[in-house]
């Protein structure tokens, strides 16, 4: 059997994205008086809601940790929903909805900032996403893929470190990076993060817009369906490689859901076409 080893599992761990320096910043900005963190809330405010820097302040100034968790991750904001969804798929508490189910994951104990993200983030994106997407695509490929960095002996160690061993100043992963000093060359270490597909969304949408818009998002099933607003849709369309990250990927998310109700609620989708064959199969057997 080929098996390889991964490193999925140390940016949870040990405070390895660029949210974990905002919210080791915010516990030192909670430090600040009341009073001085309020004044910075408000000039949050000022500028679009949406914007990196009214985000960012949130982050910096609240003392929720589900909102922190949402200003510093999510893709599609309150209001963009809003203006992207059609009345009749607009859902009333949808912002409650989504809150509550940060809250279930909050850790029971007080913990900084740094350490109640970080814990979200093992409960959160680490299994259903990280842990999710590595594993069918290595077993697509018949490879048995092991994550040393979720040894729960590992685990255990990391988890109790100071916040200052996990991002040091601004750099993130601090004692891994510590650690692998003379191990690996310095080039290796201290090179620049790369997120997995960020870099190259852009581009991907850029090059395949038409064919992925006339495919995915402007035929008929999508207007039978009367989800999306048009004029929004084409809006994010055309702005496709040219507006930032967040704009690329709420259109690629866009995508991925109309796909999905195409493979598992359509009617005549893959899943309903292959459910008869399934059941003749488990009846046969």
């Amino acid at each position: 059997m080929t098996v390889a080893l991964s490193g999925q599992g140390a940016d949870e761990l040990l405070g390895g994205y660029r949210k974990h320096q905002i919210a080791a910043l915010a516990g030192a900005t909670n430090r600040l008086p009341r009073a001085a963190r309020a004044l910075g809330a408000s000039a949050g405010r000022l500028g679009p809601a949406s914007s990196t820097a009214a985000r960012g302040i949130v982050a910096l100034t609240t003392d929720d940790p589900a909102l922190r968790m949402l200003a510093m991750s999510r893709i599609v904001q309150a209001r963009e929903r809003e203006s992207l969804l059609t009345p009749e798929f607009r859902q009333a508490g949808a912002e409650d909805e989504i809150r509550r189910a940060i809250e279930r994951n909050l850790p029971a104990q007080a913990l900084s900032p740094l350490g109640e993200t970080l814990h979200l983030d093992t409960r959160l994106a680490l299994v259903d996403n990280m842990f999710l997407y590595f594993d069918k695509m290595s077993m697509a490929a018949s490879l048995e893929v092991r994550v040393p960095f979720e040894d729960h002996d590992l685990v255990a160690f990391c988890t109790a470190l100071p916040d200052s061993r996990k991002v040091w100043r601004t750099r993130r992963k601090e004692i891994l990076k510590r650690a692998s000093r003379g191990l690996l060359d310095d080039h290796v270490i201290d090179k620049k993060k790369r997120g997995f597909f960020h870099s190259a969304l852009g581009s991907w949408l850029r090059v395949h817009r038409n064919s992925l818009y006339e495919d995915l998002l402007h035929d008929d099933r999508v207007r039978r369906r009367g989800q999306f607003d048009v004029g929004e849709i084409e809006r994010l369309v055309s702005a496709a490689g040219r507006k930032g990250k967040k704009s690329d990927q709420r259109l690629f998310s866009l995508m991925l859901l109309e796909k999905w109700q195409r493979f598992y609620v359509d009617s005549d989708g893959e899943l309903a076409r292959t459910l008869p064959k399934h059941r003749s199969l488990a009846e046969a057997s």
